[in-house]
């Protein structure tokens, strides 16, 4: 993970704690699941693994990354430690995105309202 200037050059870059490859989510065809696990590693022909967002140890740390607009960068396989085979598909994904200012608090009014 990376967040990336408009220009291409690195902001912040993120830190991707361990990986498990499994069979969370079928999507093509009508093959039986292999059973993988965490325990027990693969993907299944037509099945994907799914990282939900809440699932922990996927983050850039923006600490000090200034308000403006950026581009989150995610890259799979980038060091080719996967045989793909005949690979059709892009290894990366980019997103745009706005990193508000840090110091934009919203504050609650507690005072009474004024009667008419």
């Amino acid at each position: 993970y990376q967040l990336l200037n408009l220009d291409g050059t690195v902001a912040a870059q993120g830190h991707k704690q361990a990986f498990c490859l499994e069979d969370l989510l079928k999507y093509t065809n009508d093959n039986k699941s292999s059973g993988y696990t965490c325990a027990f590693q693969g993907i299944t022909t037509g099945w994907a693994d799914w990282y939900f967002k809440q699932l922990s140890g996927q983050w850039i740390d923006i600490t000090g990354v200034p308000e403006g607009d950026y581009i989150v960068h995610v890259e799979i396989n980038a060091a080719h430690t996967f045989d793909e085979g005949a690979n059709r598909y892009t290894n990366v994904i980019e997103v745009p995105i706005h990193v508000p200012d840090p110091r934009n608090k919203v504050t609650i009014d507690n005072s009474p309202a004024a009667v008419d």
